[in-house]
C-alpha cells in the first residue's frame, strides 16, 4: 500500500501544479449512458444508439462508480482513482509475491522503481485503463509462474481464469497473448515428467478456454443479437485501420489525425455515424479497409512496419497540436476548421487547436487571409508560438527520451537479458517478451500510437529489471 500512497501523492502534486487529470472520453460516455439506463450506447456523448465501439470492462466500471457515487455521496472521479490505485498496488504485490519472489533484492527494487516511474510517466494511470491492464497482466504472469512451479495448482488455474476473463473484456491483444502463453505452458508442463500425472487441461489449458468463453462469450452474443454480427472484442478495427492509412503520413496516429477523423472530434464524421447507425457506418470502412489491404498492400505493409518500429524501437510523440489562444469569431473559426487550418475539440466546440504545419509563415498568412480571418498579425503570432511548442513536444530532447522509455529502452533491456544466455535469463522474461510481441499484433496490423504503450507498463518494468537479474545469475549462484 506504500506504493499506492506514494503514487497518489505524486499525482496529486501534479494535479495541483496544473496538470489536469483526464478520463477516456468514449468509455466515460458509454458509462454515462449505462448509468442513465440507456444501455451500452452513445460513445460520442450524443444520442446515437447501441455500440460495440469499445470493449465493455471500463465503461461498466465507470458506470458502477457513477452509481455508487450517488448512493454514498462521493465523487465518481475519486472512486475511479481508488480502483486504479488498488489495481497498481495489486500489480506490484502479484509480481513480487508470485513472479519474482526469488530474484535478487536489487532486481526487485529496480522493478518496483521502474513501475513507479512508468506510472508517473503515463500521467493518466489513475484515470485511464492502464492501471487495470497492469493488474490483469500481473495476475496473468502470476498464474503462469504458479502453474509452472506447481502443476495442477487450483490457485494457478483460478489466476489464469480470472486474468484471461478480465483481459478479454479489457485488452483483446493481451487476452489473445495470454491464452496463447497459457496453452504453450500447459503443453510444456504436460510433456514434463512431473506434469504428466496432472494432464494437459488441468495444467492451465482448461482455465484459458473457460476464460475465453466466459469473457468474450456473453459480449459476442450480445453483439450478435444487437448488430447481427459476431463481435468478440470491439467493432471499430476497420475504422482505425482506415484512419491510420488515410489521415497519417506513416501509419502512426497523432492528435491531429484523431481530430480529423474520429466521430468524437469531427462533427461531419459523427453526423454520418449517427445517421447511418454504427453497423452501416462501419460497413463503409470495412470495404475501404479491404481495398487498402488488397490494392495498396505496399503502403499498408510499410505502415505496419512503422507501427512495429514505433512499438519496439522508438515511440514518436503524438503531440502535433497546440491550443489556439488568439480570439476567433464563430464564422471565421468555422471557415478555418473547414479548411483544416485549425481543429476543434468536439466535446467543447469553443476549444480550437493549431495543427503542426510544414508550410512557411507566408503561406500560412495567405491561407488565413483567404479564409477571411481578422487581425491576421495576432493570429500569426499565435501560430508561431504554437508551432514552436509543437516542435518541442514532438522533437525536443524530452520527447526523444520519453519515446525511448516507452519502447526502445525496455526492448534493449529485454534483449540484453536474453543475450546473457538462456540459463542466466529468467524464464519469466522470455514469457513476458512473447506476450508483449503477441499483444502488439492487432496494433501493428491496425493502428498505433504512444498511448497504446501505457497498457504494457508492468511488462516494461520487468524488462528494465531483467538485465540486473540475468547478470547476477551469470555471475554467481542464484535461485531460478
Amino acid at each position: 500500500m506504500f506504493f499506492a500512497a506514494a503514487l497518489l501523492c505524486m499525482c496529486e502534486l501534479e494535479w495541483r501544479e496544473g496538470r489536469q487529470p483526464q478520463l477516456p472520453l468514449e468509455p466515460l460516455s458509454v458509462a454515462t449512458s449505462l448509468a442513465s439506463g440507456s444501455g451500452f450506447a452513445n460513445p460520442f456523448w450524443q444520442q446515437s444508439g447501441p455500440t460495440a465501439w469499445i470493449t465493455p470492462a471500463i465503461p461498466f466500471i465507470y458506470a458502477g462508480a457513477l452509481g455508487v457515487s450517488k448512493w454514498i455521496g462521493i465523487r465518481a472521479f475519486n472512486l475511479i482513482v481508488a480502483s486504479n490505485l488498488l489495481a497498481v498496488a495489486a500489480a506490484v504485490y502479484l509480481v513480487l509475491k508470485f513472479c519474482i519472489p526469488h530474484w535478487w533484492a536489487p532486481s526487485r527494487v529496480v522493478f518496483v522503481a521502474a513501475f513507479f516511474g512508468y506510472c508517473l510517466l503515463d500521467g493518466n494511470v489513475l484515470t485511464y485503463p492502464g492501471a487495470l491492464t497492469a493488474g490483469e497482466s500481473a495476475l496473468l504472469l502470476a498464474g503462469l509462474a504458479t502453474a509452472w512451479r506447481k502443476p495442477g495448482s487450483a490457485r494457478a488455474s483460478l489466476m489464469l481464469f480470472v486474468a484471461g476473463t478480465l483481459l478479454a473484456l479489457t485488452h483483446p491483444g493481451l487476452a489473445m497473448a495470454g491464452i496463447a502463453a497459457t496453452g504453450v505452458l500447459s503443453l510444456a508442463i504436460w510433456r514434463s515428467p512431473a506434469g504428466r500425472p496432472v494432464g494437459l487441461l488441468r495444467a492451465g489449458a482448461l482455465a484459458a478456454v473457460a476464460a475465453l468463453i466466459v469473457g468474450a462469450g456473453p459480449w459476442a452474443i450480445r453483439n450478435r443479437l444487437v448488430f447481427h454480427q459476431w463481435i468478440a472484442a470491439k467493432s471499430n478495427g476497420y475504422f482505425e485501420l482506415v484512419l491510420a492509412h488515410e489521415q497519417t503520413k506513416d501509419g502512426i496516429l497523432t492528435e491531429s489525425s484523431i481530430l480529423a477523423g474520429n466521430p468524437s472530434m469531427n462533427l461531419r464524421v459523427f453526423l454520418a455515424y449517427r445517421q447511418l447507425g454504427e453497423k452501416d457506418f462501419l460497413e463503409g470502412y470495412r470495404r475501404r479497409a479491404l481495398e487498402i489491404v488488397t490494392r495498396d498492400l505496399g503502403r499498408y505493409l510499410a505502415y505496419s512496419g512503422n507501427r512495429l518500429f514505433n512499438a519496439v524501437c522508438f515511440s514518436k510523440s503524438a503531440g502535433d497540436t497546440d491550443l489556439v489562444l488568439a480570439p476567433l469569431g464563430p464564422d471565421v473559426a468555422a471557415r478555418l476548421v473547414g479548411q483544416r487550418l485549425v481543429f476543434y475539440y468536439g466535446i467543447r466546440p469553443t476549444t480550437y487547436l493549431w495543427p503542426r504545419s510544414e508550410v512557411p509563415a507566408s503561406a500560412e498568412r495567405a491561407s488565413l487571409a483567404a479564409a477571411g480571418a481578422q487581425d491576421i498579425d495576432a493570429l500569426m503570432a499565435d501560430w508561431t508560438r504554437a508551432q514552436a511548442n509543437i516542435r518541442t513536444k514532438s522533437r525536443g530532447a524530452a520527447a526523444i527520451l520519453v519515446g525511448l522509455l516507452w519502447s526502445g529502452i525496455p526492448s534493449a533491456c529485454c534483449l540484453a537479458a536474453m543475450l546473457f544466455g538462456t540459463k542466466a535469463t529468467p524464464r519469466l522474461v522470455g514469457v513476458a517478451a512473447a506476450i508483449y510481441l503477441l499483444a502488439l499484433l492487432p496494433n501493428v496490423m491496425i493502428t498505433h500510437d504512444i498511448r497504446h504503450q501505457c497498457d504494457f507498463e508492468v511488462l516494461f518494468a520487468l524488462f528494465l529489471a531483467a538485465p540486473i537479474e540475468a547478470f547476477r545469475r551469470r555471475s554467481g549462484p542464484a535461485a531460478r
